[in-house]
């Protein structure tokens, strides 16, 4: 049973050595890069929300804007 299982553990540790180039690794390639995308782009977007929110201070002299923007000045 482990010799089975070492000859099936080598033959796959070849296997994937070796460069493909077929429908199946590049539909692989294609998922996990729009996923990545994907969770890089919401990432960024709550850093912003995160740093917008940071950046204003309330002047409680004046009405408090309910959405807040970004003053880049």
């Amino acid at each position: 049973m482990t010799r089975l299982l070492t000859i099936a553990l080598a033959v796959l540790t070849l296997a994937s050595c070796a460069k493909k180039n077929n429908w199946v690794t590049r539909r692989y390639h294609s998922l996990t890069t729009r996923y990545n995308v994907h969770f890089n782009g919401k990432e960024s977007y709550k850093e912003g929300i995160n740093l917008l929110y940071a950046g204003g201070k309330d002047d409680y002299t004046k009405v408090i804007p309910l959405y807040p923007i970004s003053n880049h000045a």
